[in-house]
C-alpha cells in the first residue's frame, strides 16, 4: 500500500463518494477484542484509525466525528479510484492487521475519540491521544487483531447506499465469525444462504411459539438380536417448512443449538417421545424409547426436571427412557452432563453413548459415566464390513463393553449380508434401513406394533 492512498468514510458521504457507476472497493475494518474489560468503541476507534494512519493510509480525518467509527470498534472505507478487484482493499487489511498488534491507548470519558497519534519508537507501540479537552485519561496495555469484510463494487448490480452497507456489513461480520483476525471478500452465493437460514430461523422460531407446529418426531425400530423383534425405537426430530417440505437435521439441528431453541423444542421431544412410548408399552410392554439431547440442552435447560416431568406425567418406568448424547457433546460439557447424568440415573433413566466410534471414543467415559449402552456409529460399522483390520477392533470392543456389563447397538445396518456378519459378534441391538427407516409415528405403529415385526 503506497503512502497517501486515499480511504474516504462511507457514512454519511457513501452516497457521495460511490453514485451509481464506476468500479470500486469498499472495506471495513473492525478491532475485534475491544468490548473486553471496558474499553470502549472510542478506543476501538482510535486504535484502527491510529494505525492506518501511522502506516500511510489516509483517512478523511473531518469525516471522523460525524461518523462515529459507524458501529464502534469500526471504520469503514471506499478507494476512489477505478480499479475494480479487491487487491487495494486486501492490502489495506493486511496492513492494519500487520501493525494492530500491541498499543498503549490513552482514552477519556468525556470526549469523543479524535485521536492523533504519536511514535514511540519501542515495540512499535503508539500514543494515541485524546483530543486537548479531555478530563482524564486511563492508560492501557492493548493487544488487539482485526477482522476485514470486502465488497468488489463491481459486482454489485445495484450500487444503492442501503446495498452497500447491507453487504459490507454481512462481509465484515462474516470475516468475524469464521473467526476473526482474517478478511472476507464478500459472494453472493454465501449472501443468499445467510439469507436462507435467516428466513429458516424466522420460521423455527415461529413454529415454536405456535405449539410446535411443524415440528415432528420420527421414529426408527430398534432390533433385539436374539429375537429378532422390535425392542425399542430412536426417536429423531423433523422439521416441514411453510412449503411443505421435510427438511433434513443437518440443516436445522445447528440453528436450533445456535439461537438457544433446542432448550423449549427439546423440552417437546422429551414430553411427546415419552407419550408415543405410553401408548405403544400397551401392545409392547417391553417397549423404551431413546431420545437425542443436545450438549445445549444440558448447559442452558434443567434436563432432569424435564425428564423426570414427562416420566410422571405419563405414569411410566423410567428404565423405558434412554437419554443419548454424543461423545463431542461430552467433551463440551463434561462436568455438568456428569451432575446431570448421576441425579437422571439416581431416578433409574438410562444413557447411551452415541456415535461411538467417530473421532474422540474416549474409553474413560465408559468408566465416568457407566451407560447402559453404546451405540457403534454408522462409518465405524461400515469400515468393519470392508476392513479387516476395523472389523477386529470393532470386535474387540464388543468384547471389552461385554466385559464390563453394558450393552451394545450397531447402527447402519443396510443388508441382510451386513446383519449376518455383525451378528457373530453377538450385539444386543441393531438398527439400520435393513430394519426400517424412520418414519412418522403412524406409520411406525403400523408397521412394528400392530404386527410386532
Amino acid at each position: 500500500l503506497q503512502p497517501g492512498a486515499q480511504l474516504v468514510m462511507t457514512h454519511p458521504q457513501l452516497g457521495k463518494t460511490c453514485g451509481n457507476g464506476g468500479g470500486s472497493d469498499k472495506g471495513s475494518a473492525d478491532a475485534d477484542t475491544f468490548k473486553i474489560g471496558g474499553i470502549g468503541p472510542t478506543t476501538g476507534d482510535a486504535a484502527i484509525y491510529g494505525t492506518a494512519v501511522q502506516n500511510g493510509i489516509q483517512l478523511a480525518i473531518d469525516e471522523i466525528n460525524e461518523a462515529g467509527g459507524i458501529n464502534g470498534y469500526q471504520i469503514e472505507f471506499k478507494f476512489e479510484d477505478d480499479q475494480s478487484d479487491s487487491e487495494k482493499s486486501v492490502n489495506a487489511y493486511n496492513t492494519l492487521k500487520d501493525w494492530g498488534m500491541q498499543m498503549l491507548v490513552g482514552t477519556t470519558t468525556s470526549t469523543p475519540c479524535t485521536a492523533v497519534v504519536e511514535e514511540t519508537h519501542a515495540d512499535n507501540m503508539f500514543q494515541l491521544t485524546p483530543s486537548a479537552t479531555a478530563v482524564e485519561s486511563i492508560q492501557y496495555e492493548v493487544m488487539f487483531t482485526v477482522s476485514g469484510g470486502i465488497l468488489d463494487l463491481s459486482t454489485l448490480e445495484e450500487k444503492t447506499y442501503k446495498n452497500i452497507m447491507r453487504y459490507s456489513e454481512y462481509a465484515l461480520n462474516k470475516s468475524k465469525k469464521n473467526g476473526k483476525n482474517q478478511y472476507y471478500v464478500f459472494n453472493y452465493e454465501d449472501y443468499n444462504q445467510f439469507l436462507m437460514i435467516k428466513q429458516l430461523t424466522q420460521s423455527l422460531r415461529k413454529s415454536a411459539a405456535d405449539n410446535f407446529k411443524g415440528y415432528e418426531l420420527y421414529y426408527q425400530p430398534l432390533i433385539d438380536v436374539v429375537t429378532g423383534n422390535v425392542c425399542g425405537a430412536e426417536a429423531l426430530l423433523r422439521y416441514k417448512s411453510e412449503d411443505g417440505n421435510i427438511l433434513p437435521p443437518n440443516i436445522f439441528i445447528p440453528i436450533l443449538e445456535e439461537t438457544g431453541l433446542v432448550v423449549p423444542v427439546g423440552k417437546w421431544i422429551i414430553n411427546e417421545a415419552i407419550k408415543k412410548c405410553k401408548e405403544i408399552q400397551a401392545v409392547i410392554p417391553e417397549f423404551h424409547v431413546n431420545i437425542n439431547v443436545s450438549y445445549i440442552q444440558v448447559i442452558k435447560s434443567n434436563l432432569v426436571k424435564d425428564v423426570t416431568t414427562a416420566i410422571e406425567k405419563y405414569n411410566i418406568n423410567p428404565s423405558s427412557i434412554i437419554i443419548e448424547m454424543t461423545e463431542s457433546g461430552l467433551l463440551e460439557s463434561n462436568k455438568r452432563y456428569m451432575k446431570i447424568w448421576s441425579a437422571l440415573k439416581e431416578r433409574g433413566v438410562g444413557l447411551a453413548l452415541d456415535d461411538f466410534g467417530t473421532g474422540y471414543s474416549n474409553f474413560n467415559y465408559m468408566s465416568q459415566l457407566e451407560p447402559d449402552l453404546i451405540k457403534i456409529d454408522r462409518n465405524f460399522t461400515a469400515k468393519a464390513l470392508n476392513n479387516e483390520y476395523d472389523y477386529n477392533m470393532l470386535t474387540l470392543i464388543h468384547k471389552m463393553v461385554f466385559n464390563l456389563g453394558l450393552k451394545i447397538c450397531i447402527e447402519g445396518v443396510e443388508t441382510k449380508g451386513e446383519m449376518e456378519k455383525i451378528k457373530s459378534m453377538c450385539p444386543n441391538f441393531f438398527q439400520g434401513y435393513f430394519f426400517g427407516r424412520p418414519c412418522p409415528y403412524e406409520d411406525f405403529v403400523s408397521q412394528f406394533v400392530k404386527n410386532k415385526k
